[in-house]
């Protein structure tokens, strides 16, 4: 992930834009995650749009949503909860969410959770680097998009806001 992002920050890293149809990417993690949440006594569903694209790293995203499946998997969902993951366009935009169900993070500290090394749970016994949300904002931006943190009420929405002309 650190050197992930060092090429990203650095301009090494230059965008591999090919088409990706988001469904199929979306949907494969879903499949290849949703046993994990079933595991943890957690329901994975998925929602998303018909044949929609996105010209992109079809890695990099995927990297970007396997962190934040592995952050709700670890820190954001409660047993017998369900987290939503889901793909949508708007306009000019696709927005890739994941929704959990969990403690949320407070607004105050939602800019902090970007930062890297950051973990905003000094007790969090589950391990990690603090380096997750900040990855996955830094390839957003790296494919000209955005990252959004939001109240789910309960839980976390996190969404990645991404131009479908990368």
């Amino acid at each position: 992930a650190l050197l992930t992002l060092s090429r990203l920050d650095s301009g090494i890293a230059t965008l591999e834009a090919w088409p990706i149809n988001i469904n199929e990417l979306v949907g494969e993690l879903h499949d290849l995650f949703a046993p994990l949440f079933d595991e943890n006594d957690m329901t994975l569903k998925f929602s998303g749009g018909e044949n929609m694209k996105l010209a992109g790293d079809a890695n990099l995203l995927g990297q970007a949503l396997v962190n934040l499946m592995e952050n709700a998997l670890a820190h954001g969902a409660a047993n017998g909860s369900s987290v939503e993951l889901a793909a949508r366009q708007e306009g000019d935009k696709v927005i890739l969410s994941l929704a959990d169900g969990g403690r949320g993070i407070a607004p105050e500290r939602r800019r902090d959770a970007l930062d890297r090394f950051v973990q905003l749970d000094a007790s969090r016994s589950t391990g990690g680097h603090g380096l997750g949300l900040s990855l996955v904002a830094a390839i957003c931006a790296h494919h000209g998009g955005e990252l959004h943190l939001a109240d789910n009420q309960p839980g976390l929405r996190v969404e990645m806001h991404l131009p479908v002309k990368a």
